[in-house]
Formats: C-alpha cells, sequence, structure tokens
C-alpha cells in the first residue's frame, strides 16, 4: 500500500479480530414484528414533521393574507385613471 493514501491518526497495527468475535457472539435475531414497529415508528415521525410543515406553512400564509388586507385598508390603491375626466 502506498504510505502516501495512509491516513495520518489510522493505526494499521491493531488487531480487531476478537473484539469482533465477541460482538458477533452478543448476536440476537429480531423479534417477529420488530421491522414492523420500526416503520411505524419512522412513519409516524415523518408524518407529523409534514403536518407541522403544513400547519405552519398555512399560518403564515393566513397571517400574510390577513396583513395584506389590513395594510390595504389604511393605503387603498387607487383605481386606474382612464382618462374620462
Amino acid at each position: 500500500m502506498n504510505d502516501d493514501l495512509k491516513h495520518p491518526d489510522r493505526n494499521d497495527e491493531i488487531d480487531t479480530g476478537e473484539a469482533i468475535a465477541e460482538l458477533a457472539a452478543l448476536r440476537e435475531t429480531p423479534t417477529v414484528g420488530f421491522g414492523d414497529r420500526i416503520r411505524n415508528s419512522i412513519q409516524r415521525r415523518m408524518f407529523a414533521a409534514e403536518a407541522t410543515d403544513f400547519s405552519m406553512r398555512m399560518f403564515l400564509r393566513t397571517l400574510l393574507d390577513y396583513l395584506s388586507a389590513a395594510l390595504d385598508a389604511f393605503h387603498p390603491s387607487e383605481p386606474p385613471k382612464d382618462g374620462s375626466d
């Protein structure tokens, strides 16, 4: 291996074989429905995030519409002049 490609913080002399074997021994098979519970949890969080995003957008849109209406009440736009006067 080229010495130029080595990472400066990496120590190639570390033996990780025994620790990996110990972790493999701790492996358990997931219970029935584990994947479904994870998927449902993710979907609930996504729904909550999307509902919050939609609610905030509609709140701000409504707020801007009311603010625009209030400003138009104080400074109504003049009707266009057609020159017939």
